[in-house]
């Protein structure tokens, strides 16, 4: 458990391990990401800037339009707003700003180590250290994107279910747990699927059934007193209980525009046109049936209602560009951002896999101090595969080895899982701590200091 008295004992090394941290991400973002800040203000990062300036300007959580906003969460965007309100709108500051919030995330990683593995703190320690050159964790703490904050938010969430899971009688930690995956679900619509998924960890570690319950309804009402603010606001503006309108769009032009593209031969540009043309068919019929015009929600409700009807036609082809996306949110490197390629270069249905390997093997980049900096998470990479090799090995052997597994692979799988339409390296970002934390362990086994 990380108490007062552990975090004492290692004042000068969580010191040293915070600044550090700030160094480097302060130092590449300063060479490298607030150079790109202009180019990266696209797709999602737009769209959290315009809403967060409604929020700064006193307009609420809007749309650039002024309509209010479904699309995306509100958490990042508040975050934002609060910035832009205190920096007068200014991106860069405001980017400065959630590099040093960031820079907290290997101090957190080192407490889940203390509390995954009690007593080899060693794994914390070394996990801690290499999250501070992990280059995921270094690039995304300057883009603005929702990645960093919700990384704080989530592995606060996941030391105090850890804790609380250790110490079945603190409820109080698992009200906390609650409360921290609200914040986070606020950021990213994954609270749902971690609260089954923590429920079923509790049923797992936890002895009676008693402790069990009063477990799961502290955990679930404490997340329930967050998020609830949230969908209530969003059932009196549209009659109906959800987190985000973002899922109808995202399947349909990814998931379905991808089986459209296969069974009809077009590129990817041919299919998303023909396929939204489908969709505004859709509402365009749906509109005249009822005679009036459809809400956001019932729109984007009807975009995935026409997404899954396009992939239950073709479920093979569904199916299989579900685990490439998958597969691609677990092996792409966040390097990826750094090359200098052509776009779809990577993606692009002529590149094979030794061709993609190559991009990295034999970089090409804007700047020559990038070079070292790939080859460098190249390494990090291999040393976490092969440590979570070795983990999976240990296992049949070590408890400590075993209870890691149970806690990692369930958290691995789901983020995985959930990229089954748009798969990319930094989705998996929220958990990499626990990766580098199970191939520390896998490496090092129970070697104690």
């Amino acid at each position: 458990m990380v108490t007062w008295t552990v975090v004492k004992k290692e004042k000068y090394f969580l010191i040293l391990l915070f600044m550090a941290s700030l160094a480097i991400r302060l130092i590449f973002f300063g060479a490298y990401t607030r150079h790109h800040i202009a180019e990266n203000l696209v797709f999602d990062a737009e769209q959290y800037h315009n809403v967060s300036l409604q929020i700064a300007h006193g307009n609420g959580i809007t749309t650039k339009e002024g309509t209010p906003n479904f699309y995306r969460l509100p958490g990042y965007p508040l975050f934002l707003g609060a910035c832009y309100t205190a920096t007068h709108d200014n991106v860069e500051a405001t980017l400065w700003i959630q590099v040093v919030l960031a820079s907290v995330i290997p101090l957190l990683i080192w407490a889940l180590g203390i509390v995954m593995f009690p007593a080899v703190p060693l794994v914390a320690t070394l996990a801690s250290i290499l999250s501070v050159v992990h280059l995921g964790l270094v690039i995304y703490a300057g883009m603005l994107l929702s990645e960093s904050l919700f990384l704080i938010c989530f592995l606060m969430f996941l030391v105090c279910l850890c804790a609380a899971l250790q110490r079945p009688w603190s409820y109080r930690l698992m009200i906390w747990s609650g409360f921290l995956l609200g914040i986070a679900s606020l950021i990213r619509a994954i609270g749902p699927y971690v609260i089954v998924l923590a429920l079923l960890l509790i049923i797992f570690f936890c002895a009676t059934w008693f402790v069990r319950i009063r477990m799961m309804g502290a955990l679930v009402g404490s997340w329930l007193a967050v998020v609830s603010v949230w969908l209530i606001r969003n059932f009196f503006l549209t009659g109906a209980l959800f987190f985000h309108t973002l899922p109808g769009l995202h399947f349909l032009q990814y998931s379905a525009v991808y089986v459209i593209m296969d069974q009809e031969n077009l590129d990817y540009f041919q299919a998303k046109k023909k396929v939204l043309a489908e969709w505004d068919k859709v509402v365009d019929d749906e509109e005249r049936r009822i005679g009036k015009k459809l809400s956001e929600y019932e729109r984007y409700e009807r975009a995935e209602k026409l997404a899954f009807a396009i992939l239950w036609q073709h479920p093979m082809n569904a199916a299989q560009h579900a685990l490439t996306h998958i597969v691609r949110t677990c092996g792409t490197l966040n390097s990826t951002l750094l090359l200098y390629v052509p776009r779809g270069t990577v993606y692009g249905k002529d590149a094979t896999l030794w061709f993609k390997i190559k991009l990295y093997l034999m970089p090409r980049v804007l700047e020559g101090w990038l070079i070292p900096v790939i080859y460098g998470e190249l390494l990090v990479s291999l040393f976490i595969l092969l440590g979570i090799l070795f983990l999976l090995l240990r296992a049949f052997v070590d408890l400590y080895a075993r209870r890691a597994l149970v806690l990692i692979v369930p958290f691995v799988v789901l983020f995985a899982v959930i990229t089954l339409a748009y798969g990319c390296a930094r989705l998996r970002l929220p958990v990499e701590p626990l990766l580098l934390l199970g191939a520390v362990y896998g490496w090092i086994g129970a070697h104690k200091e």
